[in-house]
């Protein structure tokens, strides 16, 4: 890092900053301004390139309950100092190849859905690339980088999985006389969940029941869709987490922790292991040993074809509009949802 000349207002100081993370991704700064009279301000770009994400994993771990197995990470930063405290930095992402690891019970994570957000976001080419901008006030005692860069994250997550599908541009064809829309329009559900979310059906009901009002002999096709990767693991986590939860009920109140409940928990699971083993060990061994009902995924389509069949039923479509065709299994990707296709 070159000296930085401590300049008057009129006489900014220059900044240009090398370095190498992990011996091989580069990082680059230049910039310049007056950081230390009192006005202080500085304008700045920073590049940092091809990062290789698993160095990242104990963070993740922590946050999301998944390892990185894969991917690259480029940011490419505009940085603005005001007034000495007030921080703006204009980020733009590139995440290449991007692969998560299995999935690691822990108590720290939160319920962000990173696997779906993951596969909705990625690019023909397997990349992910959005902006990123976060600002705060570095005189504030409760400034955080991380704290701004998890809360920036977690509203693209919700804002990419609660993003609305335009389901009426797939009825053009049936307005000019096709005897069925050219293709279903898919509409992603939360991994394990058989309801939209409230944005989602919102939007999703109000097309639908528009475009049949609007043309009075068409019909709807629905046809639940379930991810063998993204939604087996998800009940695969919900089904852990509530055995949890019936065993922490079962403990006195006082020893209602996470940590109780695994002990009792493996204490049942395998009774003859008197060995030592850590927190982590043991909900590792536990996880892989409760797996959810195999009829789950099935259970799952009907749940998702008949909440969203009722939905437009309760909103004033006739039952023989409305055709529900035999699910599908998608052994490939991460998205599970339903597809609708309009038809006559």
């Amino acid at each position: 890092m070159k000296p930085v000349a401590i300049g008057g207002e009129n006489t900014p100081s220059s900044l240009t900053m090398t370095g190498v993370v992990n011996g091989v991704s580069k990082i680059n700064v230049t910039g310049s301004g007056s950081p230390f009279v009192d006005k202080g301000k500085l304008t700045a770009k920073g590049t940092i390139s091809a990062v290789s994400m698993p160095f990242f994993s104990p963070y993740t771990v922590h946050y999301v309950s998944y390892p990185i197995q894969k991917g690259n990470l480029t940011i490419k930063s505009d940085i603005s100092l005001k007034d000495k405290t007030y921080l703006s930095v204009d980020n733009h992402i590139l995440i290449e190849q991007l692969a998560w690891g299995n999935y690691i019970p822990n108590d720290t994570s939160t319920s962000l859905p990173v696997t779906l957000a993951t596969a909705l976001l990625t690019d023909g080419q397997g990349n992910i690339e959005f902006d990123l901008p976060i600002s705060g006030n570095l005189a504030d005692p409760e400034f955080s980088f991380s704290s701004l860069i998890l809360t920036g994250l977690e509203n693209l997550i919700i804002k990419v999985v609660a993003a609305p599908v335009n389901l009426l541009a797939s009825i053009g064809n049936l307005v000019l006389g096709g005897s069925s829309s050219s293709a279903a329009a898919f509409v992603p559900y939360m991994s394990g969940s058989g309801h939209m979310t409230a944005d989602q059906q919102k939007s999703t009901l109000a097309q639908i029941t528009k475009a049949l009002k609007d043309n009075p002999k068409m019909k709807v096709e629905i046809t639940p869709v379930v991810s063998v990767k993204g939604d087996d693991n998800a009940l695969h986590q919900n089904t852990y987490r509530g055995l949890l939860k019936i065993v922490q009920s079962t403990l006195p109140e006082a020893e209602r922790s996470r940590e109780k409940a695994v002990d009792a928990l493996y204490a049942l699971q395998f009774p003859t292991d008197k060995a030592s083993h850590t927190l982590e060990e043991k909900e590792a061994k536990l996880y892989t040993a409760v797996q959810p009902d195999a009829s789950n995924l099935h259970n799952l389509a009907d749940w998702r074809s008949r909440n969203l069949s009722k939905a437009l039923a309760d909103a004033g479509i006739a039952d023989k509009r409305i055709f529900i065709t035999a699910p599908e299994m998608d052994k490939k990707g991460n998205l599970g949802g339903v597809k609708i296709k309009f038809i006559k």
